[in-house]
């Protein structure tokens, strides 16, 4: 998230990404980006970030991440997928994308 740290955007984001339909094209608007302490959707409700409506969300919002998070992608069809490995950070987009799939979900 070099492009939105602190000095860059008012703030800087801590939490920043995009959302794409199945096809890895076509970005998916308006929907919540959730984050739980325990996998698929399990444990606490940490925080939610909405999605914009091109697709892409962010905070500047401070979280500790020390413990980690299990993100979950609700579209705005209410269709929901769960990334099943804990993350630490909130640069979505320095894997997804990168080396990991794209964010998907229908």
């Amino acid at each position: 998230m070099d492009c939105h740290k602190t000095g860059a955007t008012e703030g800087g984001f801590t939490i920043g990404g995009t959302v794409f339909q199945s096809d890895t094209i076509s970005r998916n608007p308006n929907g919540t980006v959730y984050l739980y302490a325990g996998p698929n959707g399990t444990d606490s409700l940490i925080a939610t970030v909405d999605v914009d409506g091109v697709g892409n969300f962010y905070t500047t919002h401070q979280y500790d991440f020390s413990k980690g998070f299990y993100p979950a992608v609700t579209s705005a069809l209410g269709n929901k997928a769960f990334m099943q490995t804990i993350t630490t950070n909130g640069s979505c987009n320095s894997c997804h994308g990168v080396s990991q799939a794209h964010i998907v979900v229908n």
